[in-house]
C-alpha cells in the first residue's frame, strides 16, 4: 500500500505538476505518511532510549535503597 506513494520518485510520470497537484493536497496521503512517521519515531525511541531509561530507573532505585 504504501509503495504506491513512492510511485512517482521511480517512475517520473513526466507531470511536473503531479506533486502538487495530487501529493501534497491530498488529506489521505498526508495521514498515511504521518502514521508513518509516527511508527518509525516510537519504534526508535522503544529501541534505542527505553533500555537506557530502565537502566536510570534501576540505577535511582539503587541509590535510593543505599541511602536508607
Amino acid at each position: 500500500m504504501i509503495s504506491a506513494y513512492f510511485w512517482p520518485l521511480t517512475t517520473a510520470p513526466g507531470d511536473p505538476d503531479y506533486w502538487t497537484n495530487h501529493v501534497n493536497g491530498d488529506l489521505y496521503t498526508n495521514l498515511v505518511g504521518n502514521v508513518v512517521l509516527l511508527l518509525v519515531f516510537w519504534s526508535g525511541i522503544a529501541k534505542w532510549q527505553l533500555p537506557r531509561i530502565r537502566r536510570w530507573i534501576r540505577k535511582a532505585k539503587d541509590r535510593r535503597a543505599q541511602a536508607a
